[in-house]
């Protein structure tokens, strides 16, 4: 492993961060049973091994190295995301053990044997997203027979910016393959109605997985916020806003309705609630929605803050309002100019309404 890797590790942590860190071996690095998240992007490991005492990890990252087999996965019960993309692995097998998966990025590979997901099928699996994008893969028939016992598999990626699979030019096959796999709820991106779903990228920070769940599917009551929100530097989060900008205009109707989303105009709207009989009911169980999902957002972004707080103090070494030195205040260009992180754009309309 680079000598520079060990001075960046904080065996406290939950995380273990080694991105680029010139790592040959898994052998070498420092995986502490009590880790939720370990990241070894963009280094030279072929193998993957070391991992059996990781019973509590939750997120593995092993894209962009050298991986010929999906093997050593044995012990990780817990595991929620798996990123191998950008390895040399030919077939997905040894993934048996793995019934909390929820998400598995297995893109830009050479992938062209996906039976080893059989092992996957039954109740007792999580597996909801699937990303094949950039592989070998030739038969239809073949992919359907893999993935169709997955019964918690709703979205199915082989095609997604400019990189595919060989049976991708096969006339219909995103057809034959929905008909096939009735659980699927979108293929590359696209749901059967052939409307552009709402991308995951949520689940790439892996700290707000449990808080995205909260959001979609529980009540306001069911968290406790720590009163550490409270006290949040105010750090840019472009991405985390966006993605909350989005979730807001999601459509309301319950899964596998076929009524217009709020994204497609007031007039659609305003038609499907003035039906005869059902505006008034139809209304007010919009105006519910929206504001059950109003308090949800605001739940989730004191979380948020507390998240930012505690990685201002990471960055910085201070707490905000301490005063800084000129070195540190030049290496945060994210800073506005009284040495304070700058207002997210949902604080800072807050304010001005206020």
């Amino acid at each position: 492993m680079a000598s520079s890797g060990g001075d960046r590790i904080n065996f406290d942590s939950l995380e273990l961060s080694l991105i680029d860190s010139g790592i040959h071996s898994m052998r070498d690095v420092p995986l502490s049973p009590h880790l939720h998240s370990v990241n070894l992007h963009s280094n030279y490991i072929q193998r993957i091994e070391g991992l059996e005492r990781l019973r509590n990890l939750l997120h593995l990252d092993l894209s962009a190295n050298q991986i010929a087999r999906m093997s050593g996965l044995e012990g990780l019960v817990s595991l929620k995301t798996l990123n191998l993309s950008c390895n040399l692995i030919t077939a997905v097998e040894g993934v048996d053990s793995l019934r909390s998966l929820v998400r598995l990025n297995l893109s830009y590979n050479q992938i062209d044997d996906v039976s080893g997901l059989r092992s996957m099928g039954g109740s007792g699996y999580q597996l909801v997203q699937l990303e094949l994008h950039g592989n070998k893969l030739r038969n239809v028939t073949h992919l359907q027979r893999s993935v169709v016992m997955c019964s918690s598999l709703r979205h199915l990626v082989l095609s997604q910016d400019g990189s595919s699979n060989p049976l991708c030019h096969q006339t219909g096959y995103d057809q034959e393959l929905l008909s096939a796999v009735p659980q699927l709820e979108t293929l590359n991106g696209v749901d059967r109605y052939g409307r552009r779903a709402l991308p995951a990228d949520v689940m790439d920070v892996p700290e707000l997985e449990a808080y995205l769940d909260f959001l979609v599917s529980g009540g306001s009551n069911n968290v406790s916020i720590s009163s550490d929100a409270q006290q949040q530097p105010n750090v840019k989060t472009p991405k985390i806003d966006q993605m909350l900008e989005r979730f807001r205009q999601r459509d309301f109707a319950p899964r596998g309705s076929t009524s217009v989303s709020a994204t497609d105009g007031d007039s659609n709207t305003s038609s499907r609630l003035a039906t005869p009989g059902k505006s008034r009911k139809a209304e007010d169980k919009l105006e519910s929605a929206v504001t059950e999902q109003d308090s949800r957002l605001a739940e989730l972004e004191k979380e948020i803050r507390r998240l930012q707080l505690a990685q201002f103090k990471m960055q910085t070494g201070r707490s905000p309002g301490q005063p800084r030195s000129p070195a540190a205040s030049s290496q945060r260009g994210e800073l506005c100019s009284d040495g304070e992180p700058a207002l997210t754009q949902r604080e800072a309309e807050t304010r001005s309404s206020g």
